[in-house]
């Protein structure tokens, strides 16, 4: 119960910071649920929604008595769907336009113009183009394979011009090619994640035991990238990955390891 507890609020200290880490939260209930710990599952549900709605009134009772005024945060408020606007601007993240675009719109109407808006944007889209635009949203929020070297290598540069510039900055002019080989790596998760997936619903069908933990990440990352085709991106967000995929390869050694019979004692683990 205690441990339970501990993770609730690790949850939440975790959704102050970043609010996407409340995602692995759902998929320990999902696991929980999966494995047919139900009672344990109900508890875990309900304390992390506990924790997470009392500590979120505690966390704005502080900020808005004295650091926040209440009118004026009304007044400048960004609504959700602001962002998801953004998601689906041609350059597929953050936008300044659309910001100042949504909070030029009146407080009272913000949040339905908005809306109005992001249904309008939506539309333009057909099922190719947004296809398109999805593939290209997803591979830059898994850093787009390059890491963001471009943006790292443009500071404090006088020339962009060279036989390795014109590949690995932006605006060279073989980018382009530098991007997609280097994007391979996003098309091998991808793979990766739906052999993961086949893997575990055949465990579960064939009653085999179940690894909780290795299911948690898998469905972690899943939701992580399912809320980020719909978000604005940027190719620091790969960052959201990282714990993940570290914690992924590292069970996964573990796991190949284990399944290799040593031929000495220096190979025994």
């Amino acid at each position: 119960i205690w441990s339970d507890i501990a993770m609730g609020i690790a949850a939440f200290i975790g959704y102050k910071i970043k609010a996407t880490v409340f995602i692995v939260m759902i998929a320990v209930w999902i696991v929980l649920c999966l494995t047919k710990q139900l009672k344990r599952a109900a508890f875990v549900i309900c304390s992390s929604i506990l924790l997470l709605l009392a500590g979120n009134a505690v966390f704005n009772a502080y900020f808005y008595s004295g650091h926040i005024d209440p009118e004026n945060a009304k007044e400048l408020e960004t609504p959700v769907e602001a962002w998801i606007y953004m998601g689906l601007n041609e350059n597929i993240g953050f936008s300044g336009e659309d910001t100042e675009q949504v909070r030029n719109i009146a407080a009272s109407v913000r949040k339905e113009q908005t809306r109005q808006l992001l249904v309008t944007r939506l539309e333009s889209y057909s099922l190719k183009k947004l296809y398109v635009h999805e593939k290209q949203k997803m591979v830059t929020a898994f850093s787009d394979g390059t890491l963001d070297l471009s943006s790292t290598l443009m500071f404090g540069r006088d020339s962009t011009e060279g036989p390795l510039t014109n590949y690995v900055l932006q605006y060279g002019k073989h980018y382009g090619t530098y991007w997609d080989y280097c994007s391979g790596i996003y098309y091998c998760y991808y793979i990766l994640g739906i052999l993961g997936l086949f893997l575990t619903l055949t465990v579960y069908r064939e009653k085999y035991e179940m690894n909780g933990a290795g299911l948690i990440v898998a469905l972690a990352l899943t939701g992580l990238a399912c809320f980020l085709a719909i978000w604005e991106v940027h190719p620091r967000y790969t960052a959201n990955f990282n714990s993940y995929i570290i914690y992924a390869a590292v069970a996964g050694m573990a796991a190949v390891c284990k399944r290799i019979p040593p031929k000495s004692k220096r190979l025994q683990l």
